[in-house]
């Protein structure tokens, strides 16, 4: 894998967060700086929903 800039995870919960950023870790050995986590709204509504609406804006800042 290239080295990247930064990795940028969009997730709905702290099980997918976690399952990502120790895959990103482990799995491909990416730095731990080198990954981003969008904060997610913990019990407020649906993740599915704030996925959905984040993913476009993060998107575009790419």
């Amino acid at each position: 894998m290239s080295k990247a800039s930064q990795i940028i995870i969009l997730c709905e919960d702290k099980a997918h967060e976690m399952f990502a950023t120790r895959f990103l870790k482990k799995g491909w050995g990416v730095n731990p700086r080198a990954i981003r986590v969008v904060p997610y709204p913990s019990g407020k509504g649906s993740g599915e929903n704030f996925v959905m609406k984040k993913l476009s804006k993060e998107a575009k800042a790419w």
